[in-house]
Parts: structure tokens; C-alpha cells; sequence
């Protein structure tokens, strides 16, 4: 709900002003910087403005684009049996439509 996203931006507006004030936050951001290209938003750094823009629908659809058929990926490497994987991969993933379930072996 807004009341609980409001209250959320202001905790990490106030760590973003802590990170600042950290001189090796800063110097982990201008590395990250450097080695990441400029497109790259995972990484980029959050500014105390760019959160008071955030609403709970917006977050919404970007967790939803994230999740997206087709653009999650779960690699699982082991010696497991398939039939141990696929419960758990439900239980932590979620259900995932058949069609888009690709199964390899290597």
C-alpha cells in the first residue's frame, strides 16, 4: 500500500544519505560506475529525488516485466535428480507455465 511504500523510501533515503557520507560506498560507486556500461540499471546508483517518484504501481509493473515469460532464467547445476528440482523450483520461483519451461542437460 502507498502508507507502506512511503515508509520504505524514507528508510532507504536515509541509508543513501548514510552510504554518502562513506567514503568507501563512494569509491564503490564510482568503480561501478567505471566497469558498467551506462545503460546497465541494476547497478545504477539510487538518488533520495528518484525514489519520491516511486509509486506501488510502478513497482508493480517493473517486478512483472522482470518476471516475464521468457526472461527469467534459472540454471541449477549438480548432481540432483529432476524430479527433486521441479517441487523447488515451484516452491521458490513459482508456477511457471509449461510452455515456457526449457529443459537441458548438459
Amino acid at each position: 500500500d502507498d502508507e507502506s511504500l512511503r515508509r520504505v523510501v524514507r528508510e532507504m533515503q536515509e541509508e543513501i544519505r548514510d552510504q554518502r557520507a562513506r567514503v568507501e560506498a563512494v569509491v564503490q560507486n564510482e568503480v561501478l560506475k567505471k566497469m558498467c556500461a551506462e545503460d546497465e540499471t541494476r547497478l545504477r546508483e539510487l538518488s533520495c529525488d528518484s525514489l519520491e517518484d516511486l509509486t506501488v504501481d510502478a513497482i508493480s509493473a517493473a517486478i512483472r516485466d522482470q518476471l516475464s515469460p521468457g526472461r527469467l532464467e534459472v540454471i541449477i547445476v549438480g548432481a540432483l535428480a529432476p524430479e527433486a528440482i521441479n517441487p523447488l523450483v515451484k516452491q521458490f520461483v513459482g508456477t511457471l507455465p509449461s510452455d515456457h519451461l526449457q529443459k537441458r542437460s548438459a
